[in-house]
């Protein structure tokens, strides 16, 4: 069963958002699956920073799924998508580059004027999935957020409406705790420490700032670093709802 999980980042210097089924990676690398396959698919009018626009959306969707439907069919696993400097790459595991060429002019005659391009190697350690497209600390991060997010918009959250946000964090020893708290700086306030939570970091501390979920990325990334520095974990956020013109509690 596939679960997609999408992340931004940065790729040969250029902002990048990547799909990736994360199931997959308990199953791989898959011996028979030895040859990674990348098929490119132009953006023709790409916005500045090289990603599609809402309004080109639904053609590369469709041309997605025509894509998957024909490279599953001849036995193919699709793993991966991303999308940057212009194009979006498509990443499958297949026994052997046959597959490809036959879909290719299928794709070219039916979505003519866009130059789609494709290419296999060797891959039996399944380098491309491991080492792209699955995602590191930083991207699990990402996703982490994306989810509360998500969960906030669904309710009908007002994301750039500024509120207390609570973080969590846990630490192996009291004084890496203490050294991580002094580090935080007055954006945040420390709100409680707890000893008595079981497992290799026993040490909590409850913290907030004051900022909107839209902008949690930057804050996230940075409590993150900070605390695997002092042997800890950063382990998420949460605030309350602010409906659209509405005002926060506190």
């Amino acid at each position: 069963m596939a679960r997609w999980e999408l992340y931004e980042c940065s790729v040969e210097d250029a902002r990048a958002f990547i799909a990736v089924d994360v199931d997959v990676h308990e199953e791989a690398p898959i011996p028979s699956l030895r040859t990674s396959l990348c098929v490119t698919v132009p953006i023709l009018a790409p916005r500045e920073d090289g990603l599609n626009t809402a309004d080109e959306r639904p053609l590369l969707d469709a041309i997605e799924d025509q894509l998957e439907a024909a490279l599953t069919a001849e036995g193919a696993t699709y793993v991966g998508r991303a999308t940057f400097g212009g194009a979006r790459r498509h990443y499958f595991y297949a026994t052997s580059t046959a597959c490809l060429e036959p879909s290719l002019r299928r794709l070219r005659d039916e979505f003519t004027g866009r130059a789609i391009e494709g290419g296999g190697f060797e891959d039996p350690a399944w380098r491309q999935y491991f080492e792209f497209l699955y995602p590191n600390e930083l991207a699990w991060v990402y996703i982490t957020d994306r989810r509360v997010i998500d969960t906030l918009n669904a309710e009908g959250d007002d994301g750039q409406v500024a509120r207390t946000i609570d973080h969590w964090a846990y630490f192996a020893r009291a004084e890496d705790r203490g050294a991580f708290a002094a580090r935080l700086g007055d954006t945040f306030q420390v709100n409680g420490r707890g000893d008595d939570v079981e497992g290799d970091r026993p040490f909590t501390l409850r913290f907030s700032h004051h900022g909107a979920p839209a902008s949690i990325h930057s804050i996230t990334y940075r409590l993150h670093g900070l605390a695997t520095e002092h042997d800890g974990e950063y382990d998420g956020w949460e605030c309350e709802i602010v409906a659209p013109g509405a005002h926060p509690s506190a």
